[in-house]
């Protein structure tokens, strides 16, 4: 076990994780997609790419937008639980707070 643990600080890691900026409340969930990292918090979403270089501070802005229903344009109200990326498409589930599942693109 010691050999293990000393091989794993031989690594040559990173001096930082990297930090997401850009939600103001706390983020229920993420998924990866290729480079991009989609982000859920309360009722909307975060998206940002792992390809982009950080910010002079080392931070990766992640861009929060509400998440609009297709039929009418509203907003959606729900708070939004978890998200999902479907294989082989463009699009994305989201599930909510009070039972729901959406299918986005």
């Amino acid at each position: 076990m010691f050999q293990s643990l000393h091989k794993l600080s031989e690594r040559n890691w990173p001096p930082q994780a990297t930090i997401f900026k850009g939600h103001t409340d706390g983020v229920s969930s993420f998924s990866l997609w290729g480079q991009d990292v989609i982000t859920i918090s309360r009722n909307r979403i975060g998206l940002t790419s792992l390809s982009k270089p950080a910010d002079e501070d080392g931070h990766l802005r992640i861009m929060p937008q509400k998440l609009y229903l297709a039929d009418n344009g509203a907003k959606n109200l729900s708070v939004l639980s978890s998200i999902s990326i479907l294989p082989f498409s463009r699009l994305f589930l989201v599930g909510t707070e009070d039972g729901y599942l959406r299918i986005c693109c």
